[in-house]
C-alpha cells in the first residue's frame, strides 16, 4: 500500500524533471538558465520528492496572489495574461498529480482487494451455506 503513495509522487517528479521545473521553484524574471543551474533544479526536485504536492500547492497560491495583485493594480493586459498562463500551468501540474495519485491508488487497492478475496478460505456457516446454495443452482431454483 505504500506504493500507492510513492508511485504517484515519483511519476509527478519525473514529469516535472523533464517538463517544467519552474513549476516547483517559481517563475522569476532573470532566473539563471545555465546548464548547471537546470541540473541543480532537477536534482533538488528529485530529492524533494515527498514534498512535491505541498510545493505545488504553495507555488500555486503564490502565483495566484500575484495575479490578483496585478488585476487589482490595473496592470497591463499582457502581464495579466502571462501571469494567468503561469497559474494555469501550475494548476495543470496539480491536476496531473491528482490524476496519477487516484489512478495508481485505485489500481493497487483493487488488485490487493481482489487477491485477498480470491485467496480467502473459511469454514464458517455463512460461507458454507452460500457454497451449498450456489453450487447446485439448478436444484435450488426449480
Amino acid at each position: 500500500l505504500t506504493a500507492s503513495i510513492v508511485i504517484p509522487i515519483l511519476l509527478t517528479n519525473i514529469f516535472l524533471l523533464f517538463g517544467s521545473p519552474q513549476v516547483i521553484f517559481g517563475y522569476y524574471e532573470g532566473t539563471r538558465s545555465s546548464t548547471e543551474w537546470v541540473v541543480c533544479k532537477k536534482i533538488a526536485i528529485f530529492l524533494l520528492g515527498p514534498f512535491t504536492p505541498a510545493l505545488l500547492v504553495n507555488n500555486f497560491d503564490i502565483e495566484s496572489e500575484k495575479l490578483k495583485q496585478l488585476l487589482t493594480a490595473g496592470a497591463a493586459w499582457k502581464d495579466c495574461e502571462e501571469q494567468k498562463e503561469i497559474v494555469e500551468a501550475i494548476r495543470g501540474k496539480i491536476l496531473l498529480f491528482k490524476l496519477l495519485e487516484l489512478t495508481t491508488e485505485v489500481f493497487i487497492q483493487l488488485t490487493i482487494t481482489w487477491i485477498m478475496i480470491l485467496l480467502i478460505t473459511t469454514e464458517t456457516k455463512t460461507v458454507r451455506g452460500f457454497e451449498i446454495i450456489f453450487q447446485d443452482s439448478k436444484a435450488t431454483w426449480r
